[in-house]
């Protein structure tokens, strides 16, 4: 299959899981039968990997110690992209993904600043700034988690490596992703 309909194909399927997880039925025929259940299945427990540390990045915001969820946190993507890297047999280095992480975040700087500024300032302000931190934290924990978790499975879905990896590539599904991950876990859904 060459790269533009793989690249394609992976879109497709990653754009069509429904909420539950599973796959929904292609439209058209796949593109290459005998590789659509393995990569829809690794698809699927890429995205119950996701969710998991989604899930797991809200805990540290609640730790009222100011800036103390940023290592935290940055330890959490770190074991989620490892986890996504194992389930597509890639080689993983904590170094390079540590440099990676640290890439997103800083391109996609100006919003994180802001937030997580303002976050921790409210911290410091006693009995309220610690009740107005942990409704404005979680947002951008949980929107960073479940959009860096989202665009390394895109990633390793269409034949990548830790090595060739360029968020350059993945700016605009980046801040798609980061934007549904805020809303994902919003007190509504608590």
């Amino acid at each position: 299959m060459k790269k533009k309909e793989r690249k394609k194909d992976v879109k497709r399927r990653l754009y069509n899981l429904n909420t539950e997880g599973s796959p929904e039925k292609p439209n058209k025929p796949p593109l290459n039968e005998n590789s659509l259940p393995d990569l829809d299945s690794k698809i699927i427990q890429g995205n119950n990997i996701i969710m998991r540390y989604t899930r797991t990045a809200i805990l540290p915001n609640f730790i009222p110690v100011p800036f103390i969820d940023i290592p935290i946190n940055s330890t959490i993507h770190i074991v989620m992209l490892r986890d996504i890297a194992s389930l597509f047999n890639k080689t993983f280095s904590t170094q390079q993904v540590k440099i990676i992480t640290t890439s997103i975040i800083n391109t996609m700087g100006t919003h994180f600043i802001i937030s997580g500024t303002v976050n921790h300032i409210l911290k410091y302000i006693p009995l309220v700034g610690g009740v107005a931190s942990v409704f404005a934290a979680p947002s951008i924990s949980v929107g960073s988690t479940y959009a860096i978790g989202k665009v390394f499975l895109m990633h390793f879905s269409e034949g990548g490596s830790i090595i060739n990896f360029d968020i350059k590539d993945f700016d605009d599904y980046f801040l798609e992703m980061f934007k549904e991950g805020k809303t994902l876990f919003s007190l509504k859904h608590t």
